[in-house]
Order: structure tokens, then sequence, then C-alpha cells
């Protein structure tokens, strides 16, 4: 009985020592998090939008105009114009070198495909856009130099 009550206690004072944040303070970062993450998946999903009507202001035909149109009006974006334009919260575009373009158009869903990159290291690549070149990522300290060069390896894969 005294060796499971010494055991109790240990576990209890490493439980307290170890234990990060108390509950509520716990589900009030795990609240924040799924706020965030539900927040860059409306901007996200927004941004597709956005670029799908221009492109289909572009490449569709005539006759399905009104259609195009209408998404436009429901998204409240001029021709041309992305909805974070609109309320200025995209940056300017950077000038871009090399394979700078490939990681400023990249998808999530392709980064995330990356080894060493997962949902977290994907919206910091994503919210620190535009980059001037691949280097860069690394430079801003959001990815470490293997994940960059893995990053580069796979980019020109698919540029090829």
């Amino acid at each position: 009985m005294g060796t499971f009550l010494t055991g109790l206690g240990m576990g209890l004072a490493i439980g307290i020592i170890a234990a990060p944040k108390r509950g509520a303070e716990s589900r009030q970062a795990l609240g924040r998090l799924a706020k965030d993450t539900v927040d860059t998946a409306v901007a996200e999903g927004r941004d597709r939008a956005t670029r799908a009507v221009r492109a289909a202001r572009e490449n569709a035909p005539e006759a399905l105009a009104p259609m195009v149109d209408r998404a436009a009006e429901l998204l409240n974006v001029e021709a041309g114009e992305t909805q974070g334009q609109s309320q200025g919260q995209r940056k300017p575009p950077a000038k871009q070198t090399g394979d700078a373009g490939n990681i400023n158009l990249i998808a999530r869903e392709d980064l995330l495909a990356i080894y060493g990159i997962g949902p977290i290291l994907a919206d910091r690549i994503i919210e620190g856009r535009p980059y001037r070149s691949l280097d860069e990522v690394g430079e801003r300290g959001i990815l470490n130099e293997q994940t960059v060069a893995e990053l580069r390896r796979e980019l020109q894969k698919r540029s090829a």
C-alpha cells in the first residue's frame, strides 16, 4: 500500500509541475486556435473563389457572363481585385525571382503534402506571402534549411 501511495504522490507532483496550463486556459487556447483555423479556411476559400471568378471572366463563354457577374457580386469583388485587396489586407506583390512565384501560388494542401510541413507551417507560409524568393521563407525563420531544400525539390518536380 505504501508503494502505491508513493507512486500516486509522485504522479500528482509530476502532473502539477509538468501541466503547462489550467483547464480553463487550455480551453481558451484551443478556442483561439479553432477560431484562427476557421478564419484562415474562410479567407483561403474566399481567395480561391475570387480567383475562380477572375479566371471565369477571362475564359468563360459569353453565355455564362451573367452567372460569373452574379458570383462576383456575391463575393463583393471588382474585376481584377481579390477580397483581401478590397479590404486592404493583402500585401502588395513583391518583386519575385526564380522559384518565388511557385511558393506564392502553391495551395495549402500541396504544402501539407511536403515532408516537414504541417498545418501550422503551411498557414505561416501562406500568411507570410508574398515572397521574393524561396530562400526568404527560411530567412524569415518560417522553415529550417532542410525543409526549404525539400520544398525547393518538390516545386522543381512540379514545374518540370
